[in-house]
Formats: C-alpha cells, sequence, structure tokens
C-alpha cells in the first residue's frame, strides 16, 4: 500500500507540474514584495511609529526626533532604489542553474519507479501471499491430525504453492540484505516440506490403526457371555476402548494399556473361554501398542511444522522491504522539495526583476508628493525655513496649532508674529533662532519657545530644530508641538505633589512587596522617623504589636482582591509612643488594570478614640460614682433574663434607696450627698460578688443585679434575701460628718464624707423581684422592685421587701380607682353629707361637710379608700374645688331660710389643696360667687399641714381671715402638736380627736388628755368642739369639763340633704332659734 501511494505522488508531480510552476509566480510575487519591505524599512517603520503609536506629553521631544529621522531616511530613498537593477543579472543566472537541476531531478525520479520500486512493490505482493500459504498450511495439518479431513490434497496443494511462490521470490532482483533472507526463507521452507511428507504418512498409519481397533473390540464385546466374571470382563474392555480412544485423540493420556489387556486375559481364562478368543486378544493388544507409540510421534511432527522459521523469514522480508522503500520515499520526497524550492526561487527571481523596475520608476515619480504626505498625516507642526527666515512649507497641523488657514503661513517671517516673548511682544531679527540661513546652528534639541497664534494668543512650544537639503533649497525643518495642555498637566502635578506633601494626614507609597518608596512630611512629622529612616524598609517596623492579626488578615485579603481596605491600626512612633491610626490602604494601577504600588492615607485618632471612650463612658456610666448607669443597667438586666431562660437559674434585681438622704442634702449640702453616694457605690460594690452587677439608676437610688442563685424558687429567695441583708448591714453603718464626734463604732466603720471627719448613719429600704426567663422586661422587674421598695418604706424603712402580685394588684387597683375618680368627676357622681354639730343645749350650729361617692352602679364607696388616692395622684385639687364650690352653694341656700341661715359649715382642707399657689385666690372667688357670708364658712386643717414652712402657712390663714374665714385645728393631739403654732395661728376652733373621747371613761390617761385640751382652749379663747361622742356617758365627762359642742353619732349622723330637714324638724333647733348659744359657740 505504501508503494502505490508513492507511485501516485510521483505521478501527480509529472502531471501538475506546469500548473505548479505557473502557481509559484504569485510566491516569487510576494518574495519580491518582501524583498521591496526590506528596502522601503527604515522609512516605513519611522511612518508607523509617527502615525500609530500615541505619545504621552512628556514624550513631545521623542516624537519630534521621530518625525525629523522621517524626513532624513526619505532624503536617502532615490539611492536605495537605484540597487535594484544589479540584482536582475545575478537573479539571471541563478534561474538558468535552478532549472538545470530541476531536470535531473525529474530524471532521476522516473528511472527510480521504473528500477528498484516496481521490485520492492513485487517482492511485498509475493512475501503477503506466501505469509497466508504458511497459515492455510499449518491450519490443515492440524486438521488432519485431529481426523477433521480424511486425506492429505490439501496440505499438498498448499505446499506446492508456497514452492512456485518462493521460486518467484527468489528470481527477483532483491537487495543484497533481502535476496540474504530470501535464501534463508527457501532452506527453511525445504525443511518443512520434508516434515510435512513424514507427517502425512504417519498420520495415514495411525489412522488405519485407530479404525481397525475399533472395528474387532465392537466384533469382540458381543461374544462375551452376559453373567458372572464375562460382566466384569466387558466392563474392563470397555475402559480399554476409551482409554484408546482418548490416547489417539490427547498425546498427555499415558495409560496402563498393557496391565488392562493382561486383566482381560485372565478373566477369559478364569471363564474357560482363552483358547477360543486367545488371538483376538492379541491383536487388539498389537493394534493399541501401535496407537500408543504413534499418537506422541504424530505431536511431535505438527509441532515441528508449527515452529518452523519460514513465517519470521518472511516478516524480516517485509520489515526489510518497508524499511528499503521509506528510504527510497524520503529521498524521493526530499528531491521534490528541493524541486519546488528552486523553481520558487526561479521564478521569484523573475518576478523581482520585473516588480523592481516598475516600482522603482514609480517611487522616484511619486517622492515628492509621499514626503509632503507624511507630514500632512502626523499630529505635530512641521514648518520648513527658508535662508532669509520665511516659511517656505507649513504642514496641516502647523497651521491648526497656530490658527491659520491652509497657506495664510507661506511666505511669512519668522520673527514677524509667530515666533515672540512670552508677553507677545515682538523678537528682533536677530534674536530669532531661526535667523542666520547657513550660519543657525545644525540642531536645537528641546527648545521651549513661544509662538503667537493668528488670534493673538501667545502659546508654550516644544521645538526642534534640523538643517535640510533638497527641498526647494530650504535650510531648517521646524518640528514642534503645542504644550500648554502639558503645562496645565505639569502645574496640576505640582499642586498635587504639593497637596500630598502637605497634607496634615500621613501619606506613605509602597511598591508590591511593601517596600516604602515615598512618605510625605505629616508622616516624618508624626513618626519621627526621617525619609532615610523608612525609604526602601517594610511598614512593620512601626508595629507595635496590639494590632488584632485579624486586622492584618482583612487588609491583604482586601488589597489582594484588589479592594480598598479601611481600618483601625495600633502603632509605635520612634520614641515609643503609640498611637491608633485609621487607615485607607488602596492599590495603584496601570492603564492595564496591573497593581504596581500601594497607597496608604492614615489620620491619628487617638485622641478622638479617647473622646469616644469618654462618650461612652458617660452614655453607660454614672459620672459621680463610676457604676453603670441606668441604661446600661438596664441592658444588663434584659440580657441576664435571657441568660437565666437559657440556664434555668433565677436572678434577683434589689432596688436601694437611701433613707433621708433628702434631709443630709438639704442641711449638709449637694457636696456632701455627692461624698455619701461615692462611698455607697463603694460600700455595696464590697457587700456583692464579684459576678454581681452595682449600678446608680439615680439620685439616691441604686440597683444589684444577681445571677445564678439558684435553680429552686425557695433556695433563689433564700440568696437573695441574704444578698439584701449583706447590703443593708453594709448601709447601717455610720457616715463620718464631724471630726469631734468620737462615737465611732469599731464594728461599724463611718461613711467619710469631708475633710471635718464628720459622722452620719444612715439607712436603705431595699426591693427585691426574683426573675427566671424571658417572661418579663427589665422594665417590668424595675417597676417590681420599685413597689416592693416603698413597701419596705411604708412599713418603717431600714428594710427589705419582696416583690409579690399582691403589690401589683394593689397598683392596679389604685390606677383603676384614680381613673374611676376622674370619671366620677366629670359625671358628678360625688355627694356632700352633713354631720350635725350642736351646743350644750342640743341646738345645731353647724354641719360638717363630708365628702361621700356613690358610683353609677348606686355602690357608695368608703372615703378612706378614695381619699388617700385623691391626694397622691392629685385629684384632690379639682375635688377639694368641687368640695368648697357645693358647700358654699349649700350655704347660700341656708342664707335664704331664717330656720337654718344661722348655720356654719366646716369643711375639710387637704395640705396639698392648703399649699395650692392659687388657694387663696380661689376661696376668695367662691365666697364672691356665691354671695355668702364668709364667717359661716370653717376651714378645717390638720395638724401635719403645719409642719413646714410655718410663717407661709400662718401668712395664708392669715389672708383669708382678713375677709372673715374661720378655721379649725382637726384631729388635735395626734400630731405634731405644739403651744408655738397655737399662738401664731388665727385658729377660732379645736377637734378634740374622737381618738380620745372614744376611751375617754376607760383610760385615764385620754381623760387628762382631754381635760387639757379644753383648759389650753380656754385660756387661749379658742373654741372647743369634740367630735366622735357616741354615748351620753362621755357627752356627760365633755359638759362637766367644760366642752360646749359636740359631733358624732350621739347626736347625729352625717346624712345628704335630702334627710337634713327632717332631721331639723325631729326636735334639733338651728342657730337662728338660740341666738345667745350659737353667738358664744362662736
Amino acid at each position: 500500500m505504501h508503494h502505490e501511494m508513492a507511485r501516485m505522488n510521483l505521478s501527480a508531480v509529472r502531471v501538475f507540474y506546469v500548473p505548479l510552476f505557473l502557481s509559484s509566480l504569485s510566491v516569487l510575487n510576494l518574495q519580491i514584495t518582501r524583498r521591496l519591505d526590506v528596502q522601503k524599512s527604515p522609512l516605513l517603520h519611522l511612518w508607523d511609529d509617527c502615525s500609530h503609536h500615541e505619545y504621552g506629553m512628556s514624550q513631545a521631544t521623542n516624537r519630534a526626533k521621530i518625525a525629523a529621522r522621517l524626513l532624513e531616511s526619505a532624503r536617502g530613498m532615490r539611492a536605495k532604489w537605484q540597487v535594484a537593477h544589479a540584482h536582475r543579472l545575478w537573479l539571471v543566472g541563478g534561474f538558468v542553474l535552478v532549472g538545470g537541476l530541476l531536470l535531473g531531478l525529474l530524471g532521476r525520479q522516473v528511472a527510480y519507479e521504473r528500477s528498484s520500486r516496481q521490485t520492492l512493490l513485487q517482492a511485498r505482493f509475493l512475501t503477503t501471499g506466501l505469509l497466508v500459504e504458511e497459515d492455510h498450511l499449518k491450519e490443515d495439518v492440524l486438521r488432519a491430525r485431529y481426523g477433521l479431513v480424511t486425506n492429505g490434497d490439501a496440505v499438498s496443494a498448499h505446499a506446492r504453492r508456497i514452492e512456485s511462490a518462493a521460486r518467484a521470490l527468489r528470481a527477483l532482483p532483491l537487495p543484497t540484505d533481502v535476496a540474504a533472507l530470501a535464501t534463508r526463507y527457501r532452506s527453511d521452507a525445504a525443511a518443512e516440506e520434508a516434515q510435512v511428507e513424514a507427517f502425512q504418512a504417519m498420520n495415514a498409519s495411525v489412522r488405519h490403526a485407530l479404525d481397525a481397533f475399533l472395528v474387532k473390540m465392537r466384533a469382540l464385546l458381543p461374544t462375551l457371555p452376559d453373567a458372572g466374571p464375562h460382566r466384569e470382563l466387558q466392563h474392563r474392555l470397555g475402559n480399554v476402548v476409551i482409554d484408546v480412544m482418548q490416547q489417539a485423540v490427547e498425546v498427555e493420556a499415558q495409560l496402563p494399556r498393557q496391565k488392562a489387556l493382561a486383566a482381560a486375559y485372565d478373566l477369559a481364562r478364569a471363564a474357560d473361554e482363552l483358547p477360543r478368543d486367545r488371538q483376538a486378544f492379541e491383536s487388539l493388544a498389537k493394534l493399541a501398542d501401535l496407537i500408543e507409540r504413534g499418537v506422541p510421534a504424530l505431536a511431535t511432527s505438527v509441532d515441528a511444522i508449527a515452529d518452523s522459521g519460514t513465517r519470521a523469514d518472511l516478516t524480516a522480508i517485509q520489515v526489510q522491504l518497508d524499511r528499503q522503500a521509506r528510504a527510497h520515499a524520503v529521498v524521493a520526497d526530499n528531491e521534490r522539495l528541493v524541486a519546488l524550492l528552486l523553481v520558487a526561487v526561479a521564478i521569484g527571481g523573475l518576478a523581482f526583476v520585473w516588480i523592481r523596475f516598475v516600482q522603482t520608476l514609480r517611487f522616484v515619480k511619486q517622492e515628492r508628493n509621499f514626503l509632503q504626505g507624511l507630514t500632512e498625516s502626523i499630529s505635530l507642526g512641521v514648518l520648513v525655513i527658508a535662508p532669509d527666515d520665511r516659511i517656505a512649507f507649513a504642514n496641516a497641523s502647523a497651521e491648526r496649532i497656530l490658527g491659520y488657514a491652509p497657506g495664510d503661513l507661506i511666505d511669512r517671517h519668522m520673527h514677524d508674529g509667530v515666533h515672540v516673548h512670552a508677553d507677545g511682544s515682538l523678537l528682533a531679527a536677530d534674536q530669532c533662532v531661526f535667523d542666520g540661513g547657513a550660519q543657525a546652528p545644525r540642531s536645537h534639541a528641546d527648545l521651549d519657545l513661544f509662538y503667537r497664534r493668528h488670534d493673538g494668543v501667545v502659546i508654550p512650544v516644544l521645538v526642534r530644530v534640523l538643517p535640510f537639503q533638497g527641498m526647494d533649497g530650504a535650510d531648517l525643518i521646524v518640528v514642534f508641538e503645542d504644550v500648554s495642555e502639558r503645562k496645565k498637566v505639569e502645574a496640576t502635578l505640582c499642586k498635587l505633589s504639593q497637596a500630598i506633601e502637605q497634607s496634615p494626614a500621613s501619606i506613605v507609597i509602597t511598591n508590591r512587596d511593601g517596600c516604602i518608596e515615598y512618605v510625605n512630611e505629616a508622616f516624618v512629622s508624626h513618626s519621627g522617623y526621617s525619609r532615610a529612616e523608612v525609604m526602601g524598609k517594610n511598614p512593620r517596623i512601626w508595629r507595635s504589636g496590639k494590632t488584632p492579626a485579624q486586622a492584618y488578615e482583612s487588609m491583604w485579603a482586601t488589597l489582594l482582591a484588589g479592594g480598598t481596605w479601611r481600618g483601625e491600626l495600633i502603632n509605635r512612633r520612634k520614641d515609643g509612643g503609640e498611637y491608633i491610626e485609621f487607615t485607607v490602604i488602596a492599590p495603584v494601577r496601570q492603564d492595564d488594570g496591573q497593581v504596581t504600588h500601594y497607597v496608604a492615607v492614615k489620620q491619628d485618632i487617638t485622641e478622638h478614640k479617647a473622646a469616644q471612650d469618654e462618650i461612652q463612658n458617660l452614655a453607660f456610666f454614672d459620672s459621680l460614682t463610676g457604676l453603670p448607669n441606668r441604661r446600661q443597667i438596664i441592658e444588663r438586666i434584659q440580657q441576664a433574663i435571657g441568660a437565666s431562660q437559657r440556664s434555668g437559674k433565677f436572678g434577683v434585681v434589689v432596688l436601694l434607696d437611701i433613707d433621708c438622704f433628702k434631709q443630709i442634702n438639704d442641711t449638709q449640702g449637694h457636696a456632701v450627698g455627692d461624698r455619701l453616694l461615692e462611698q455607697v457605690a463603694q460600700r455595696l460594690k464590697a457587700a456583692v460578688r464579684t459576678e454581681d452587677v452595682v449600678a446608680r439608676l439615680g439620685g439616691d437610688e441604686f440597683i444589684v443585679l444577681a445571677e445564678n442563685i439558684g435553680a429552686d424558687e425557695d433556695e433563689a429567695a433564700l440568696h437573695a434575701e441574704r444578698v439584701g441583708a449583706k447590703v443593708l448591714a453594709a448601709m447601717r453603718l455610720p457616715v463620718v460628718l464631724d471630726e469631734l464626734d468620737e462615737h465611732i463604732d469599731a464594728l461599724n466603720p463611718p461613711y467619710l464624707i469631708d475633710e471635718f471627719a464628720r459622722s452620719y448613719r444612715t439607712t436603705a429600704s431595699l426591693g427585691l423581684t426574683l426573675f427566671r426567663g424571658d417572661c418579663v422586661s427589665a422594665e417590668t422587674l424595675l417597676k417590681q422592685a420599685d413597689l416592693a421598695m416603698y413597701k419596705a418604706k411604708d412599713e418603717g424603712r431600714n428594710a427589705q421587701r419582696f416583690y409579690n402580685p399582691d403589690m401589683q394588684r394593689a397598683i392596679e387597683a389604685r390606677f383603676a380607682l384614680e381613673e374611676a375618680m376622674r370619671r366620677a368627676l366629670e359625671h358628678g357622681e360625688f355627694r356632700l353629707h352633713y354631720q350635725p354639730q350642736l351646743d350644750l343645749q342640743g341646738g345645731v350650729i353647724g354641719a360638717e361637710a363630708l365628702l361621700r361617692w356613690i358610683d353609677a352602679e348606686g355602690i357608695e364607696r368608703s372615703p378612706a379608700t378614695f381619699i388617700p388616692v385623691a391626694e397622691s395622684s392629685g385629684l384632690i385639687l379639682p375635688l377639694g374645688e368641687w368640695v368648697l364650690d357645693t358647700a358654699c352653694a349649700q350655704l347660700k341656700s341656708w342664707e335664704a331660710s331664717p330656720r337654718t341661715a344661722g348655720l356654719s359649715i366646716a369643711v375639710n382642707v387637704s395640705a396639698r389643696q392648703f399649699r395650692a399657689d392659687d388657694f387663696v385666690l380661689n376661696v376668695r372667688e367662691v365666697v364672691a360667687s356665691h354671695g355668702v357670708n364668709p364667717r359661716r364658712l370653717k376651714l378645717e386643717l390638720t395638724e401635719s399641714m403645719l409642719v413646714g414652712d410655718i410663717d407661709e402657712v400662718a401668712a395664708r390663714m392669715k389672708e383669708l381671715a382678713a375677709i372673715g374665714i374661720r378655721f379649725s385645728l382637726d384631729d388635735f393631739g395626734t400630731g405634731y402638736s405644739s403651744l408655738a403654732y397655737l399662738k401664731r395661728m388665727p385658729l377660732d376652733e379645736i377637734k378634740v380627736d374622737q381618738s380620745f373621747v372614744r376611751d375617754i371613761e376607760q383610760d385615764p390617761n385620754d381623760a387628762s388628755i382631754v381635760r387639757a385640751i379644753i383648759a389650753l382652749s380656754d385660756s387661749l379663747e379658742i373654741h372647743v368642739i369634740a367630735e366622735g361622742v357616741e354615748t351620753d356617758a362621755q357627752r356627760a365627762f365633755l359638759v362637766r369639763n367644760g366642752c360646749r359642742a359636740f359631733q358624732g353619732f350621739l347626736l347625729g349622723r352625717p346624712m345628704p340633704l335630702s334627710q337634713w330637714d327632717a332631721f331639723l324638724g325631729q326636735g334639733a333647733s338651728g342657730s337662728a332659734a338660740n341666738p345667745s348659744i350659737t353667738e358664744g359657740s362662736a
């Protein structure tokens, strides 16, 4: 197959030779064009540089140099084209030589095809056929060995064909090495032929013996009797048949057949039948012996035929033939390649001569136009200056830069309005660098000059001057560029550089490896390092080691990802001082996105961080005690609630309020109060566990938060009680207030308040509330603790109380009652009942107005339940105004009747109502609006109202007394009884409290107190009235001791107005019926 392909390739060379030669002309054309490119390359490369490569403003000089070199190269172009004519003679001779060589190679190809290649193909064909016949021969031998064919005709036919092919192979004119292999094959083939003949003879003998053995055995077996020992004999003979057949097929089955026949013979003799069958057994034994000896010999013969070296010889011949064919193919291919190259070179030479001749004429004609086109296409301005300083040529870029119309620059002198001073003034002719003609310098590199545009604007230009000959007698070529924008950029860059250098922020620039390349002055002054000390170093030299490693990991991860990193770093100055910097690090990229540097802008925020910490401290800590403030403790309580939910353990909130702190603060001053609060904070921290939190809620209130005090509620309550006990014990310790106070308990160290070491003992009231889980909020816990704390205060102070739901219910009930009272005021549910006051003769001299509340459901509410709520909520003010207004209206109604005109009404006034700024004014307005006699209106005050600013109370009383209003002192003797205020206050009446009257008969002390009060009133000329008179004995005792007015259930219960007239008609007379008694009572 390989030789057939080689034959086809060779034919293709002959058939397509002419088209190949013609196509080579195009290849020669390309070679000539490439040769011309080589000749033009100095010009065209300069053209590419100028036309396609963009230079920055900072490389304007290089652009000018390129343009000048371009023009200089064009000046020598003419000489370069003349070289082409000398190349034609060399190429013609070379083409003739190459043509001769090509014909020789073609003849060699034809001779090779006619001789050796044909022989190699025939030999390859014969060896392939021989290999096939060898395989068929060995296959037929095996078939004959195992009896698959009845004769040896097929084997003989294969042997004859192999002999014929071997003779044909030997007759071919083969190469020496192939011929030697063919001879060896012939020798091996002859030996193989002899072995085949011997195999056929032996195989026929064995097959004949086997057939005879089977025939005789089939004849013998039926003659044996089928009883006794003959059955055993039949069985043994059957095994012998099997052994012989197996021997005929498998050489390896070597069985003791003589022993089997001898055993059969012994059995036959025992049956007395041996004389008749002895000859048959001897014949069978001989045939079995022949088969036993013939079968191994056949196997040996078959192996010898299969292992003959004929196939290896044929394979070696084919390998050698293939090697010869490949060698000839390589030679042929090389010769064809050389031929093609020579043809291409020859055609190229001819084409080169023709094209060079034509293009030489064309380039010479177009030289001037071509050079002018180059100057027009570049962005630089090009001027050609004649020796007389006149512009002989200007390209389009020069006209555009200078603002002239096409052609307007021609014949203009350079010093006449083009080349000027920086201020725009004209140059003298001898000052112009372009003046002087041939005496001008040959070149001026990078001249910074000024040109004036046509519109009068002066622009800076970068100029290169080149001497040039050959263009209309011109002398100088001027290449220039407008650098106005570049100057602006340089100025901007200068400003930026100054801004960076003078920036108050530290600026550091490093390369990609982290080596410092620039630091500004702010960095030098801030860090203490000089530029020389840090240039080329890594920024780690000022690390303090206190910046978290995570910050650096985040920084490099961001920078390597191409991002900008912002963060805080803790660094160290050269003198060892540490500072905190807010740093912004960003990568610096080239136009292609490649990172080349990193720039870091750093700001010292040490003071800012300190201010932030201070703000944080002020936001979450008490400035006086340093304890957490309300905001932080609420957050801590909320966190503790969540923690208790997870752990299942209780916590406790303890609210502490210092008893009598206001008294200390008011009497000793705020400075002393602040010192007391500071020492309380210290003692509280010392009294609780380290993990417990102590906070100041505000004023004199403190919070203690204790967590994990037990999983059982009883256990937690016991632990919380111990915490409260320790706090109370710490608070009971005396406070030192006076340096002269020597009473300092050794076990109770005092509070050291000031430099005078004054001492003061103080206590606290504690409210405790337990929590577990998130069922409540921090604010709710504080409210609960506050309720418990006020419970402790209400029960005597210096104690601790736990919050329980009853407190909350009481508060909720109180709020509900307060809201109901507001609605009652709006809906008019309040009423006034009047309890009569009688004189000694039993006449009615007046009544006390008592407030009653009958709600919308008709249920009367006790004043003991709603009056305290009204006092605390402030509702007592509108309620008191309503009582006063209603009482005055009733008083006016009584004045209209002669029966009740002399009665007075006593109205109870609360302390809060009395101290109101507009109380006096309101009383005046109510009295005036109803037009009642002020002396019939009596205001009852309690002793608690008189404690405090006595002067203010007395002034108000006197102001009202001045218009005729009278005052009665209620519950005298139960409060802060003092003779001083009895003397100073304009009192008209004293009421003996019912607590003294109740046991006046049984308790001598109460009797003595009542006598004293009556005697005191008589001595001060103050009317006295006893309340709570319920028995005749009480009334008799009071009469005997000088009391002249009475009030109580014995004389009359409080009653509404609807019952008042009936009461008067039952026998009680008004003051008008007995005016002498009324006046005396007054």
